[in-house]
């Protein structure tokens, strides 16, 4: 899963408990995959998409 990524540029921080956080923009260079929040739940690693409804309000 994290592979996918290895092309782009990546955000690491770890959480207080030492857990890696990751955000990838997967846009570059196709414009068509978005931010992505990557995190290691129960051993294995989650790709969630990051949508920007919460600020669409913002102008």
């Amino acid at each position: 899963m994290i592979d996918d990524y290895m092309d782009r540029t990546l955000m690491m921080t770890q959480g207080p408990d030492g857990a890696p956080h990751i955000a990838v923009d997967a846009e570059a260079p196709n414009w068509e995959g978005g931010l992505h929040y990557l995190a290691r739940i129960d051993g294995a690693w989650t790709d969630m998409p990051v949508t920007g409804a919460e600020n669409s309000s913002a102008t």
